[in-house]
């Protein structure tokens, strides 16, 4: 798609509800779409689902109200798939800096920001930890082959059948059957990565993703991971979730959908315990420093 067909989706639909934002597009299966763009698309995605699940309509409503800058995280993900994904346009939205200029030299740095603008500007150290993690990624024989012959960074835009909400998906990689997606983690250890599925959503988003996918028509039923540790020797394997996971995704990311239309249709976003009363019990580790014994007659 080019610049002035994105032009023209992004001023035909109109502003959108929350700030900063624009009406989503028609439903259907975007390509080339810049991630600026994609961001400002008012429409349901996985990160706002994951506010709505994990903590409150209340929380949500304020990020959306209040958008929180770029993380270091979101950054460092940012520039990985860049590197892993879209290599050839990586020299386009990213300048390096010579060896020994970084941000505490203040107006060096600012000279380099100014003279490389609208690129963003990165240090040698942070590019060269970015390279050897994409290219761990891709010498690993796996991961390369569900990262190559697809398509990058696919969006779609599709209306869910029960709610009605609009909602969005920008798919890190589409070669169907799969659905690739590209994560990095502290601990390479498939059980720590278990928990981080379970603690980041990554099980909704897959959950969300393949459904979404599937709504537009893509011939998609595995949702793969290519997961490398961010840190050396950057060890790197390729999971795919199991059946009751992504059922568990399925149920978490369609009970937040429903709490968001109930939400949008009485204007009320209520914290976690809006009109609960409840009682609550220190840790039991802090009970048992204490003598209380868990178990024990009160």
């Amino acid at each position: 798609m080019m610049d002035d067909q994105l032009d023209h989706i992004t001023e035909a639909f109109g502003p959108g509800r929350w700030p900063g934002t624009v009406a989503t597009p028609p439903p259907g299966v975007y390509r080339h779409i810049p991630a600026e763009a994609y961001h400002k698309w008012d429409a349901m995605s996985n990160s706002r689902l994951k506010v709505l699940a994990q903590q409150s309509p209340k929380h949500f409503k304020w990020e959306m109200e209040h958008p929180r800058p770029q993380t270091k995280a979101m950054r460092q993900g940012t520039i990985l798939h860049k590197l892993c994904l879209e290599r050839f346009a990586f020299a386009k939205d990213f300048a390096i800096a010579p060896d020994g200029l970084n941000r505490t030299a203040r107006k060096g740095w600012a000279a380099f920001e100014e003279a490389n603008a609208p690129k963003e500007c990165l240090t040698l150290a942070e590019f060269n930890k970015a390279v050897a993690t994409a290219d761990a990624l891709m010498v690993h024989t796996r991961a390369r082959t569900l990262l190559t012959d697809g398509e990058p960074e696919v969006s779609v835009v599709w209306q869910d059948d029960e709610t009605g909400v609009v909602c969005k998906a920008r798919l890190d990689y589409l070669l169907p059957p799969a659905v690739g997606d590209v994560k990095t983690t502290a601990d390479g250890d498939e059980w720590a990565f278990a928990k981080a599925t379970a603690s980041y959503g990554y099980y909704r988003q897959a959950a969300f993703y393949l459904d979404g996918a599937t709504a537009c028509g893509l011939p998609v039923h595995m949702f793969a991971l290519a997961v490398v540790e961010s840190e050396p020797p950057h060890d790197v394997y390729v999971c795919t979730l199991g059946a009751r996971t992504l059922l568990a995704g399925r149920h978490g990311y369609r009970k937040a959908l429903h709490e968001y239309k109930a939400c949008l249709e009485t204007n009320d976003w209520p914290g976690r315990h809006e009109n609960d009363v409840f009682e609550l019990d220190i840790p039991k580790y802090a009970l048992e420093d204490e003598g209380i014994l868990i178990g024990a007659e009160i």
